[in-house]
C-alpha cells in the first residue's frame, strides 16, 4: 500500500514511471507527483502484511491481549497497553477494516448530520464526537444540512444508503416530522441526538441543560439591576427556543419582575433574517432596557443594531445571548453569553452511539435516555452595568 506523500491518501495513487533508480508515483487527490527509493519501497511492502500475530511473537503475548489492546479495551492495564500500542505503530501495523467488518457485519462509518459548519460550535462538537470514535476505529462521514429539512431527509437517506453503523445528528430549526429517522432505525441503524434534541423518537439525546442556562443568563441580567427585560427567539414550534423561554419566563417570575409581553419577539423569521425586525425593536419608545436572545447570532445582531442607533450598550440596554459563538469574544462590546461545554456533548453522543452499535442485540440496553450537561455563565461588557 503506497501513502502518498503530500496528502496522505492511499486509494488514489498510480505509478508513473521512473526516476533515478526510484518509482515515481502520481497522487490524483492532491494532484502532485512523489517518488519513493526502491529499498523504502520494500520496507513499506514489508510493514503491509504486519499482522496481530506478529505483535503477538514479538512480545511474547497472547493474541487475544492484543487484539484487546488494538481496540482501547479496558481489561488491559495501561502500561502493557502503551507497550502494545507502541510496538503496533513501529511495525508499521495498520488495522483491516474491510476484514474486521466482514466479521463483525460492520462498515465502521459514522454519519454526523448538523445544520451547519459555518460557527465553531457545530465543528466542536463534531471535534469532540470524532475524537471518540476514532480510538475505536470508526470514520465519519459529516453531512451538513444548511437548516434545510429537505436537505436533512436527503442526508439521512444516503447514510442510510451507504450501510454506515450508526448517525449522530442535529437537526434543523425546520424539522418537525422525525420519519426519515425513523427508517433509519428500522433498518437497525441506532441514532443519537445531540444538542437539538426531540422528543419523538426513543433515541439517546446529549445537550445543554437549556432550561437552566436560560434560568442564569435571565438571572444575570437582574442581578445587574435591570427591570425591563425581554427575550428574543424562535418560533413556538422549536422546542430548544421553547425551553429557554420557559426558562427566562420562570426567572422573571420567580424574582418578581414584570413580564411584558411587548418585549417579547418570538418568531421563526428571528432566526434567519433578524435584522429588519430588532431595528423595529428597538426603535420603540418604550423599549426592554435588558434583553436575553435565544442565541449569541441574535444576540450580536441587536448589539450591531442598538450601536448603530446609539444605544449606549451596556448603560442603556444590556444583551445576554446563549451559545458562546467565537464572535461574541471579539465583538465590542464583547457579548455576555451562556457557554455549551460543546466537546463534552460529542463526545458523550458518540459514546452513546458506539455503546448501541455493540449491544444492538442486547434487550436490555437503554435505548431511550437524556444527559444534559451543565452551561455555564459567561460575563462580558454587554452587561457590566455599573
Amino acid at each position: 500500500m503506497i501513502k502518498c506523500l503530500n496528502c496522505k491518501e492511499v486509494s488514489g495513487i498510480v505509478k508513473s514511471g521512473k526516476s533515478n533508480g526510484s518509482q515515481r508515483y502520481f497522487c490524483k487527490y492532491c494532484k502532485k507527483y512523489f517518488t519513493i527509493k526502491v529499498d523504502e519501497q520494500k520496507k513499506l511492502k514489508t510493514k503491509e502484511g504486519i499482522t496481530i500475530k506478529d505483535i503477538a511473537q514479538k512480545l511474547g503475548l497472547g493474541i487475544s491481549t492484543i487484539s484487546r489492546a488494538l481496540n482501547s479495551s479496558d481489561e488491559i492495564k495501561k502500561e502493557t497497553k502503551k507497550i502494545i500500542l507502541e510496538t503496533a505503530e513501529s511495525m508499521g501495523y495498520e488495522k483491516n477494516l474491510t476484514a474486521i467488518g466482514l466479521v463483525k457485519q460492520q462498515s465502521f462509518n459514522i454519519g454526523i448530520i448538523v445544520p451547519e459548519l459555518k460557527s465553531d460550535f457545530y465543528s466542536t462538537l463534531i471535534s469532540g464526537a470524532n475524537h471518540i470514535l476514532k480510538n475505536k476505529g470508526y470514520r465519519i462521514y459529516i453531512m451538513q444540512s444548511e437548516e434545510s429539512y429537505k436537505n436533512e431527509i436527503a442526508n439521512t437517506n444516503a447514510l442510510i444508503a451507504s450501510r454506515v453503523d450508526g448517525i449522530i445528528a442535529s437537526t434543523t430549526f425546520e424539522t418537525k416530522d422525525f420519519s426519515h429517522f425513523t427508517r433509519a432505525i428500522q433498518k437497525n441503524i441506532p441514532i443519537v441526538f445531540f444538542s437539538r434534541v426531540n422528543n419523538e423518537l426513543k433515541t439517546p439525546k446529549i445537550a445543554v441543560d437549556n432550561y437552566l442556562g436560560a434560568c442564569m443568563a435571565t438571572e444575570h441580567l437582574i442581578n445587574k439591576g435591570y427591570k425591563r427585560i425581554g427575550y428574543l427567539g424562535g418560533g413556538k414550534d422549536f422546542n430548544i427556543g421553547n425551553i429557554r423561554y420557559q426558562g427566562f419566563y420562570d426567572t422573571l417570575r420567580k424574582y418578581n419582575i414584570k413580564f411584558q409581553n411587548k418585549f417579547i419577539l418570538r418568531e421563526d423569521y428571528i432566526i434567519h433574517n433578524s435584522s429588519q425586525y430588532i431595528h423595529q425593536y428597538l426603535m420603540s419608545k418604550n423599549r426592554p432596557d435588558g434583553v436575553f436572545t435565544m442565541t449569541d447570532t441574535i444576540g450580536i445582531e441587536v448589539l450591531k443594531t442598538a450601536k448603530n442607533l446609539g444605544i449606549k450598550i451596556p448603560e442603556d440596554l444590556g444583551i445576554i445571548g446563549f451559545s458562546d459563538h467565537i464572535v461574541s469574544r471579539y465583538i465590542s462590546p464583547s457579548l455576555s453569553t451562556i457557554r455549551q461545554p460543546t466537546m463534552e456533548i460529542g463526545m458523550e453522543a458518540a459514546k452513546g452511539l458506539i455503546n448501541l452499535i455493540d449491544n444492538r442485540d442486547d434487550i436490555n440496553i437503554e435505548f431511550e435516555y437524556t444527559t444534559l450537561l451543565k452551561p455555564e455563565l459567561v460575563a462580558r461588557d454587554s452587561t457590566n452595568k455599573l
